[in-house]
């Protein structure tokens, strides 16, 4: 199998497979880093469905790339067990714009546990040769250097801290690993801080849209609540991430799910 270093993908144990002129399968292992309490982590699932819409608009812009606009994710609440696959399939290529659709579920079942889309803008920059020069059928595993870590939070370096109003927030150093050449925050960075975020809020996520709206300067970078709404036992949270030297919003996530009793501890 061919191989392709990512520094963050690749952390979370990603093969790609083509499998048709402008779709593929993410495989995403059902380790003990992707899972938690039983569940497969958001940032896990954020990670996959990247790769797989990126890649199926991707190959359909080639020779050019495609930057990640807007991701959202809708999932069916259940255990996580063995691995999940991630299939990207073409929507709609524009000249500007481009769409894919993104379907979790288990190796071998026809029934989804989560849906959702991604939208692209096109970009010069050349569409990676690792990912272009796959064949229908091939298979090329992401990989990573060495890092500790048994968890993204402690494997990416967030800190836990407090937001402006008081609620948890957490900051995090973006550099080259973290960001794309655009300066992007990966969607899989994004999905491991509003984790952490929607975890000490108590809140078990089930649904997520992530825009990205402009570049994170490196150094330290911020993510905290800014607005929620709660009806009974359901809630939803709007978390900004922003460079903390300039404090303009790079990217705002929308969160919704379930409020626990207990705020949800995901590390270690």
């Amino acid at each position: 199998m061919k191989t392709w270093e990512d520094p963050v993908a690749g952390r979370f144990g990603l093969v790609v497979t083509r499998t048709e002129e402008h779709g593929v399968t993410v495989r995403l292992p059902g380790s003990a880093f992707n899972r938690h309490d039983g569940r497969w982590r958001l940032s896990s699932c954020l990670a996959a469905v990247d790769v797989a819409g990126g890649v199926s608009t991707g190959l359909a812009a080639f020779p050019q790339w495609t930057l990640t606009a807007d991701i959202e994710l809708h999932r069916v609440p259940g255990p996580a067990t063995g691995p999940l696959d991630v299939v990207g399939s073409l929507v709609k290529h524009g000249r500007r714009l481009s769409l894919a659709r993104v379907a979790l579920g288990h190796p071998g079942s026809d029934t989804p546990v989560a849906l959702g889309h991604v939208n692209h803008v096109m970009t010069t920059p050349p569409f990676a040769p690792a990912f272009s020069a796959l064949r229908v059928g091939e298979a090329l595993a992401l990989t990573a250097g060495p890092g500790d870590g048994r968890t993204p939070a402690d494997a990416f370096g967030l800190v836990h801290t407090r937001g402006r109003e008081g609620g948890p927030a957490v900051r995090m150093e973006c550099d080259d690993r973290t960001r794309n050449f655009y300066g992007v925050l990966h969607g899989a960075m994004t999905g491991v801080m509003v984790e952490e975020i929607a975890a000490r809020a108590g809140l078990r996520v089930d649904a997520v849209t992530l825009r990205f709206l402009r570049s994170v300067p490196k150094g330290w970078a911020r993510a905290e609540i800014v607005d929620r709404l709660t009806v009974g036992t359901r809630e939803v949270l709007c978390v900004e991430v922003f460079g903390e030297e300039e404090a303009a919003v790079a990217t705002r996530i929308t969160v919704s799910g379930v409020r626990t009793d207990e705020e949800v501890i995901t590390r270690g």
